[in-house]
């Protein structure tokens, strides 16, 4: 019901009360037992109170964490709202996994730093603009592979002298949005992102594909060909493959 801080406050205030109620006994033990009674009954009444007063109004409201997955969700399952806010200024106009510029909630104060994972599989934008990557064990060539529907951990470092963001393009997926006040279902693309980052930062982005890459045969708009890709938006020339079997 408290805020965290108040929490602290309230139980350190409490502590102190009943610390000083038991001093106060222990230092005067010809007080009667009635009015160590009547303490105590007082006690009782105002934790009871305060508890009922706490349960009918209900949890505190914890704001929602804006992540990059929850931004793409909105555009793309509340197209009308996304459209008003981004004409109000509060938001670039285009989905964030396939936008350059930054999305004040999501982007803002966004982590630069990643800390030690085993396993993970670095993917590096170069200086050149192009999109290379490294797996734990003996270097290999051709796409990236990793493995259908595990969760595979993805650090993205960023060598180049801009602000970027990695996504990962899933081909297209069956999507219920609500448009003109009715609900009705389309295909939208399937994308993954992070935050954007600067030079020399890097940050982590878990990835689970259920489905081989052979079930996407159509071009993908942000690849080079069929199946499934990272990309850089605003960085045509940062394309990288990805294989899953």
């Amino acid at each position: 019901w408290l805020s965290k801080t108040n929490t602290v406050i309230a139980f350190a205030v409490l502590a102190s009360i009943v610390l000083a109620i038991a001093f106060t006994i222990a230092a005067r033990p010809s007080v009667k037992t009635g009015a160590m009674g009547g303490v105590m009954a007082v006690g009782a009444v105002a934790v009871i109170a305060a508890g009922t007063a706490a349960g009918l109004d209900g949890e505190r409201d914890i704001p929602v964490f804006e992540t990059t997955a929850l931004w793409q969700h909105e555009a793309i399952t509340h197209p009308d709202e996304y459209a008003e806010g981004a004409e109000k200024g509060k938001h670039p106009a285009g989905l964030i996994c396939e936008s350059p510029e930054e999305f004040p909630e999501a982007d803002e104060d966004a982590s630069q730093t990643v800390g030690l994972k085993s396993n993970a599989i670095e993917v590096f934008l170069r200086a050149d603009g192009t999109l290379d990557y490294n797996l734990p064990g003996p270097d290999v060539d051709g796409p990236l592979t990793i493995a259908r529907s595990n969760a595979t951990n993805i650090i993205f470092r960023n060598q180049s002298s801009e602000h970027v963001r990695l996504s990962l393009d899933l081909g297209t997926e069956t999507v219920e949005i609500e448009h003109n006040g009715e609900v009705e279902e389309v295909e939208a693309r399937h994308q993954l992102c992070t935050t954007l980052i600067e030079e020399g930062a890097a940050q982590a982005l878990t990835v689970v594909v259920a489905e081989p890459s052979f079930a996407f045969p159509e071009t993908n708009p942000n690849g080079d060909g069929p199946g499934l890709w990272f990309f850089v938006p605003g960085v045509e020339t940062a394309t990288l493959e990805v294989l899953v079997p």
